[in-house]
C-alpha cells in the first residue's frame, strides 16, 4: 500500500510540474528560433507560467514585475520588420544580442525600419504581471525588403506605350516618411 501511495504521490508531483512548467524560452539564452518571416507568421506563445522578473519593460522605464518569453531570428532581407501583437498588453523589445542595447521597444504593433538582412536579432515578448493570463497570446511578424526605388533619386523610369499597361509594385518595405502626399492631403 505504501508503494502505491508513493508512486501516486510521485506521479502527481511530476504531472503538476509538467502542467505548470516554465516555458522553454523563458530567458534570452534559450530563445525560440523563428523562420520564414518573408510572409506573415503567426507566432503563438504561452507566458502564463513564465518567471516574473522585477526589471524595466523598455530601457529607461521603471522596474516592475514582467513575465517574458524570447525569440531569435535572422532578418532575411534588409528593410522593415512588422510586428502586430494585437493587444496593448503584448509588449515587445528588440535586441541584437542577449544583454545588449535595446534597438526598439513598443506595445501592440510597430514597423521597425533599417534592419539588415543576414543579421540576427532577439525579440523579447513580455507582459505586466496583472496581464499574464489574458487572452491574445500570439503575434504576427513579417519582414519586408526595402524596394530599389525607395527614394525620388532612385525612381524607376516607366516607358509609356499606347497599349494598356500593368505596373506591379511593392510598398511594404518602403521607408516610412512623415511627409505630405498631394497638396491638401494627409
Amino acid at each position: 500500500m505504501k508503494t502505491k501511495l508513493l508512486l501516486l504521490s510521485t506521479l502527481s508531483l511530476l504531472v503538476t510540474h509538467l502542467v505548470f512548467a516554465q516555458p522553454a524560452n523563458d530567458d534570452c539564452s534559450n530563445a525560440e528560433v523563428i523562420t520564414g518571416i518573408t510572409s506573415y507568421q503567426n507566432i503563438s506563445f504561452d507566458i502564463t507560467n513564465a518567471s516574473l522578473e522585477n526589471e524595466p519593460g523598455c530601457e529607461g522605464s521603471v522596474s516592475a514585475n514582467y513575465a517574458d518569453v524570447w525569440y531569435s531570428f535572422v532578418m532575411p532581407v534588409s528593410g522593415i520588420l512588422y510586428i502586430n501583437g494585437g493587444y496593448s498588453y503584448n509588449r515587445f523589445a528588440l535586441y541584437d544580442s542577449c544583454n545588449s542595447t535595446e534597438i526598439t521597444c513598443f506595445q501592440a504593433y510597430k514597423a521597425i525600419e533599417n534592419l539588415q538582412g543576414g543579421n540576427g536579432y532577439l525579440l523579447r515578448v513580455y507582459r505586466a504581471e496583472n496581464n499574464i493570463g489574458n487572452s491574445g497570446q500570439s503575434f504576427l511578424m513579417r519582414a519586408y525588403e526595402t524596394p530599389e526605388n525607395d527614394t525620388c533619386a532612385d525612381a524607376t523610369t516607366l516607358s509609356i506605350s499606347n497599349s494598356s499597361q500593368t505596373i506591379n509594385f511593392s510598398i511594404g518595405g518602403a521607408t516610412i516618411n512623415e511627409e505630405e502626399g498631394c497638396t491638401g492631403s494627409d
